[in-house]
């Protein structure tokens, strides 16, 4: 019984952590993306659009981590186990999906790395 609670504790804690850097992961690499795109039209032979059609799409599928492993991993159980894995991979998906959430309004609401930035500065 410890070891599912140990086991359930971890996964919380890991899918909250998911849930808090995919803001910082899709506003940084975002600014980032801005400046290559910037960058790219001092290039002749670079296309500025070649940085968004690549790019872009990277951005909007980091909001999609946690559903899109919960799906891979209901489609999986479904075929290993039947209804029963797939009805149990439902459960704990949402069970995880109060940690995901915090984590994703904490990640918004919250920016230590500016603080640092500020104290480096």
């Amino acid at each position: 019984m410890l070891d599912l609670l140990y086991i359930f504790i971890t996964g919380a804690i890991g899918v909250f952590f998911i849930g808090y850097m995919t803001p910082k992961f899709a506003i940084w690499g975002t600014l980032g993306t801005a400046m290559m795109w910037i960058t790219a039209h001092l290039i002749p032979a670079f296309s500025p659009q070649e940085v968004l059609d690549e790019i872009g799409p990277h951005i909007i599928d980091l909001f999609l981590v946690y559903p899109t492993a919960t799906q891979l991993t209901f489609n999986e159980a479904l075929a290993a186990d039947g209804v029963i894995g797939g009805i149990a991979v439902i459960f704990i998906a949402i069970l995880f999906l109060g940690p995901y959430l915090m984590g994703l309004i904490l990640g918004v609401l919250t920016w230590p790395e500016l603080i640092l930035f500020r104290i480096l500065l």
